[in-house]
Formats: C-alpha cells, sequence, structure tokens
C-alpha cells in the first residue's frame, strides 16, 4: 500500500467482524461522509460516494483483514459493492487479508 500512488488509490482497512449495516457506515465515515439513518440509504450513498472518487481519478481500495472469518452475509455485501451497474466497471479493489496457518508458528 505505501508504494501505491496516493492520488489515486484511497485505502481504506476494515475488519472483519463487522454487520452489513456497521459496514456501510464504516465506509461512510471513513470517506468523510455522514452516514443515513437506513441501511439502505448508506447502501446508495456509499455507491454514489464511490463512483465520484473513481470518476475523478481515485479508486477505493477496501483491506479486509481477517477475510477468513467473514460470514456468507458479509461476503453477499462485498458482492453488492463489487456489483456495480451490471458489472460495467467497479469503482473499487477489494484486498482479504486472509490468515492462512492461523494459531501455527
Amino acid at each position: 500500500m505505501k508504494r501505491m500512488d496516493d492520488s489515486r488509490y484511497r485505502f481504506l482497512y476494515i475488519a472483519a467482524g463487522l454487520t452489513p449495516k456497521t459496514l456501510y457506515r464504516v465506509i461512510l465515515e471513513r470517506l468523510q461522509i455522514q452516514p443515513k439513518f437506513r441501511q439502505v440509504d448508506n447502501q446508495v450513498l456509499t455507491h454514489q460516494v464511490l463512483e465520484e472518487s473513481y470518476q475523478k481519478g481515485r479508486q477505493v481500495v477496501i483491506v479486509v483483514d481477517e477475510a477468513q472469518d467473514l460470514d456468507p452475509q458479509m461476503l453477499a455485501e462485498f458482492g453488492f459493492l463489487n456489483n456495480f451497474k451490471a458489472d460495467s466497471f467497479s469503482p473499487i479493489s477489494l484486498w482479504w487479508w486472509v490468515r492462512v496457518n492461523r494459531g501455527k508458528r
């Protein structure tokens, strides 16, 4: 991440223990946008903010720590985030940080 151009990429580090509702709130807050009350409004707002950032030449990169602990509902939310405008493009990149040999040294 340190070697990538900050003017072209915006990194958001997110832990795996979030719920779908908190996921959108965290993304918006880290992008310095005031979240709405309802989850569906935050989903729409998140897509708008990500698209605007992408159109301005700055792609948001979401790094998910402990991705091996994501439940199916959260995987579906990340799928929803990544599927954008009928798959014509994706304004974000997702990086999955997975610990392979957990507990082994």
